[in-house]
């Protein structure tokens, strides 16, 4: 039976990312005393929650670790709300209200990037320059209109290997699949990283789905494609 993969989407949700960026209150409480009743009283000095999160800047695509320095001053919108990172890739924001919410990244340097807001609040973007290397290495041809999805495939929060994937409407190159050094991306099914790559997708919504050799089979619809952009997406598969 196909079941439905998830996307993450949680406007409420405490990150485990790093030492942990909770969704916390903005500020306290400040107490005034000496007033004309003789009595204190307490006003709030600032009743915004903040969802913090973090920006994740890459050298290399299937690197783990995040630019400590040089991820500032990156664009972070969620909803109706906006922010600037700091130098590590780190912001706060307001969380914004509605269902199906997305974190869109974009700032100089970097590939613009949307990622289904998660309980970790951790984008993972691409500088310009490595992912016009990824490009040129395996052949792709970037055009106007079209765009990359970069699907991971987890069970049991581990990495899929030997999944196979198509899309609706089919990507002008691959897909290609996570594989081994001299040649990181492959042809055939996803590797110990369990990611697939669709490149030269044309923007708009587009369905995905995942089959393994076990049986396992996962669809995700509506995927939003950005012009020029890259959609990260996390599927997971029973």
């Amino acid at each position: 039976m196909r079941s439905l993969a998830f996307v993450l989407l949680c406007a409420a949700c405490v990150d485990n990312l790093d030492s942990g960026f909770p969704i916390e209150p903005g500020g306290g409480s400040v107490t005034i005393g000496d007033t004309q009743e003789g009595q204190d009283q307490t006003q709030d000095e600032d009743p915004e929650v903040l969802l913090r999160g973090r920006v994740c800047v890459v050298d290399d695509f299937f690197s783990t670790t995040c630019a400590t320095r040089g991820a500032d001053g990156l664009t972070v919108i969620l909803g109706d709300q906006i922010t600037t990172t700091n130098a590590d890739g780190t912001f706060a924001i307001t969380p914004a209200f509605g269902t199906g919410l997305s974190f869109l990244v974009n700032g100089a340097d970097i590939v613009t990037t949307t990622q289904a807001l998660t309980p970790a609040a951790r984008i993972r973007v691409m500088r310009q320059q490595l992912f016009a290397d990824m490009m040129t290495a395996n052949g792709i041809i970037g055009t106007v209109g079209t765009g990359s999805i970069f699907a991971t495939l987890v069970r049991g929060g581990l990495p899929v290997q030997g999944a196979i994937a198509t899309s609706t409407p089919s990507p002008a190159f691959g897909p290609f699949f996570d594989g081994t050094q001299p040649a990181p991306w492959a042809l055939d099914a996803t590797g110990a990283r369990g990611i697939v790559w669709f490149p030269g997708m044309v923007a708009g919504p587009a369905d995905l789905s995942f089959n393994t050799l076990t049986g396992g089979e996962a669809i995700v619809g509506g995927v939003q494609v950005i012009n020029g952009g890259i959609t990260m997406v996390e599927t997971i598969l029973p």
